[in-house]
Formats: structure tokens, sequence, C-alpha cells
């Protein structure tokens, strides 16, 4: 990767130029960059990971547009030391929570099952069983 600098000819250029080179713009500034090369094998771990994200991205951008969950998530955000309140709520998705305590009670009719969990720095909110 190499920065363009005060070069009137490449200013402004974003787009493929051959077929090794990509000009961009990051910030203001024109980069020049090899292509990537396409992806052609993915295996299914890979590709759960990347659906797990698209859900995660999905749910953060779902709580930047409630007021309550933004100002939550930056609070987060500071406390964890992430950028901003779109990468605590990713962190937020992505964490497992973990299980702590199971009981299971029975008597003749019901199966009563309680369920103690909780997540890495963040509150638990509901837990399906």
């Amino acid at each position: 990767m190499a920065y363009v600098k005060e070069n009137d000819l490449t200013e402004g250029l974003s787009g493929k130029f051959g077929p090794k080179f990509v000009f961009k713009q990051l910030r203001g500034k024109t980069i020049v960059a090899r292509r990537s090369k396409p992806v052609t094998k993915e295996s299914a771990l890979q590709r759960d990971n990347r659906e797990r994200f698209k859900k995660a991205s999905a749910f953060a951008k779902s709580m930047m547009l409630i007021a309550e969950k933004k100002a939550f998530y930056w609070r987060r955000a500071k406390k964890l030391k992430l950028p901003n309140a779109y990468t605590a709520a990713i962190a937020d998705y992505m964490r497992k929570p973990k299980l702590e305590e199971v009981k299971t009670t029975s008597t003749n009719p019901k199966l009563q099952v309680k369920v103690r969990a909780s997540k890495m720095d963040f509150r638990l909110g509901i837990i399906n069983v």
C-alpha cells in the first residue's frame, strides 16, 4: 500500500488500474494498493462466522435507532475502551452467555427449570430454554 502525495494526476482517483493496482480514498487521502485476490473456498466455520457477524451488524444498527439503547452502548463503549456505541453493540451480540447454574425440579404434572447465566461486561435480558 502506498500513499499518493501531491500528485495532480492521481489525486482523487478510485477504482482498478490495470490487473494489479487499485486506487482508494481513505480519510481524504488517495491510496494505491494491490488488488485483493477473490476468496475461492470458504469453510463451513467461516461461513457460519460471517453469517453471525451479519446478524450482529443488523442488531447493532437496530440498537443505534433507539436513543436509550444507544446511550447504554455509549456508556459500555467508554467503560470497555471501545471506539463507539456501534462496536459495543456488536461486542454484546457476539459474546456468548455462560451458564452458571441449571436446576431442574419435577413434580407429577410439571417440570420446572431454573437457569442462571451471565455475559462478560453486559447484562443478560432474555434466556430461551
